[in-house]
């Protein structure tokens, strides 16, 4: 097996035992034996066990940049109906990354998240999210703090609903989508008010 085969099936390992059992209770060795993996190979490959969380995180922000990518927009379109159509397209892919989504959400609650953010910034940089960000801030005259908030009211509440319906607590079912989108849309209309 060589180094991209390894490195792809420890990331996979890692994302879903952390999915599975929580970041509290994640160990290197976990995601060696799941990936069939001799341990030290693990660590010549990512050195430390937060080089390796950074690398699971940074594959999940780069296949999330990957759906932004794929957003078009009409030119008829306000800043809501954009906001919505960028929302639908991340809470879908929330929804298809049922694991990664999990891990993710463990990663953005733990001490290793802080440095990876700052470090992560670059792969969603290029992509048309970024310039959709920069569209909104301009249009809607946002200063930090609102974006800030914003980001947080999409970020954490897309979170939560797409846990309780990847742990099936919820039905994955159009209206359901739909009623998360009124009432996140709400928040999004209370701020612009």
């Amino acid at each position: 097996m060589n180094k991209q085969e390894r490195t792809r099936k420890t990331i996979e390992a890692t994302m879903q035992i952390i999915a599975e059992k929580g970041m509290d209770r994640f160990s290197v060795i976990q995601s060696a034996e799941r990936a069939g993996i001799n341990e030290a190979l693990i660590y010549r490959d990512f050195v430390s066990k937060e080089n390796l969380l950074y690398s699971c995180y940074i594959d999940y922000v780069i296949r999330l940049g990957d759906v932004y990518n794929q957003i078009v927009f009409s030119n008829n379109m306000d800043i809501i109906s954009k906001i919505e159509l960028v929302w639908r397209a991340f809470f879908r892919f929330l929804l298809q990354n049922n694991y990664r989504t999990l891990f993710y959400e463990q990663f953005r609650s733990s001490s290793y998240a802080a440095a990876a953010k700052k470090k992560a910034r670059l792969p969603l940089q290029n992509t048309h999210y970024m310039s959709f960000v920069n569209q909104i801030v301009a249009e809607l005259k946002l200063d930090q703090n609102q974006i800030d908030i914003l980001g947080i009211l999409l970020m954490d509440g897309s979170l939560l609903f797409a846990r309780r319906i990847i742990q099936g607590e919820m039905e994955d079912k159009k209206e359901n989508i739909d009623r998360i989108w009124a009432m996140l849309s709400g928040g999004v209309k209370g701020m612009f008010a």
